[in-house]
């Protein structure tokens, strides 16, 4: 890969990221309950591995990479809500 490209703008990722969509939304869902929340933590797991993607090793499990992005998004943003719900008693 030449240097400075960003291997997120590679079609390899892109068409990994696009087989992965359906399967990151029903996961999201499980987790948040709700629809909105759900494709807003999508939104924010592709938008973190794109910009990571140079952190992805080939070869491995492009998914469960995508899915652990994803599941620590949602753990990060609980942690903060708990921490302001917190602050407000």
């Amino acid at each position: 890969m030449a240097q400075g490209t960003n291997p997120g703008d590679t079609p390899e990722f892109q068409a990994a990221l696009v087989e992965v969509l359906p399967h990151l939304r029903a996961f999201s869902r499980s987790l948040t309950r709700r629809r909105d929340q759900a494709d807003d933590l999508v939104n924010d797991a592709v938008v973190h591995a794109l910009s990571a993607a140079g952190q992805f090793q080939p070869g491995t499990n492009f998914k469960a990479w995508m899915f652990t992005i994803l599941r620590n998004l949602y753990y990060n943003e609980g942690r903060k809500n708990r921490s302001i719900v917190s602050l407000d008693d």
